[in-house]
């Protein structure tokens, strides 16, 4: 997952372009669809009021990492709780590591760590507790980028190819919208998968070297949903060669707090 940075370095604005509101396809008009007319259906279902971009959306996420991954970092289970404040224009997330609380503030590319309470951190803590730069941007980048799709797809650098392709993902017919980024967003090839019938995401796919087949897919499962916004509850990471098995990602509590 590490490999998804390059994506995110220059999405400074994680607030994401709203399209206006889309009336349901026919079953007819679905046939023929755009890649264009699917991804408005499928922002339709999962920000059908606009909420994204427009409202502060805190999450909390539980990870569980593979023991293979955990092995590596030393760490099995993760809890992180972030707050994506468009308003303010401020990220913040927080996390506890070897007994104390860690704070990530992100305002534009300024970042404040905290952790159990102290803010006069060694390069050596920050590096410690996994705080070090450029780590508040790329958590503010990725974090706002996965839990803003699909609504993230608006975003300007953002190519969307215009025919969409069916498919079957998991073993189950879907519609799958290509999509690459300007050089200075990023160099991955995405593949987006909708349910046919509702268009909402059932998981996405990226590559490195789309020829080679590298990279990894995340298999999306349940929703979750306050104030009018659906988002996946559920993301298990897997890696496209051989299918092995990264980790999983819960999203344990969604709140869209009101103006």
């Amino acid at each position: 997952m590490r490999h998804l940075i390059k994506l995110f370095v220059c999405a400074v604005l994680f607030v994401a372009a709203s399209s206006a509101p889309f009336a349901a396809l026919s079953a007819e008009e679905v046939k023929t669809a755009t890649a264009d007319q699917l991804l408005a259906r499928s922002i339709a279902y999962h920000d059908p009021g606009g909420v994204w971009g427009e409202r502060v959306v805190e999450v909390t996420i539980h990870g569980e990492l593979s023991d293979e991954l955990a092995s590596r970092r030393g760490v099995s289970t993760t809890v992180r709780h972030a707050v994506i404040d468009p308003i303010a224009g401020r990220f913040t997330v927080s996390y506890q590591q070897e007994g104390a609380e860690v704070r990530i503030s992100v305002v534009g590319d300024e970042a404040t760590v905290t952790v159990g309470g102290r803010s006069d951190l060694s390069a050596e803590e920050l590096e410690r507790y996994g705080a070090a730069p450029p780590r508040p941007l790329v958590l503010r980048n990725y974090m706002s980028y996965l839990y803003g799709l699909p609504m993230k797809l608006r975003d300007a650098g953002t190519h969307l190819d215009p025919e969409p392709q069916r498919t079957t993902f998991q073993g189950e017919d879907v519609w799958a919208l290509r999509v690459t980024y300007d050089e200075a967003v990023g160099s991955d090839t995405w593949y987006f998968y909708l349910d046919p019938e509702t268009a909402a995401l059932v998981g996405y796919r990226f590559y490195h070297d789309e020829a080679a087949g590298d990279g990894e897919y995340i298999v999306l499962e349940e929703m979750a949903e306050d104030g009018g916004l659906r988002l996946p509850k559920v993301r298990r990471w897997y890696t496209n060669q051989g299918d092995t098995y990264l980790a999983t990602d819960t999203l344990d509590d969604l709140r869209v707090v009101r103006p």
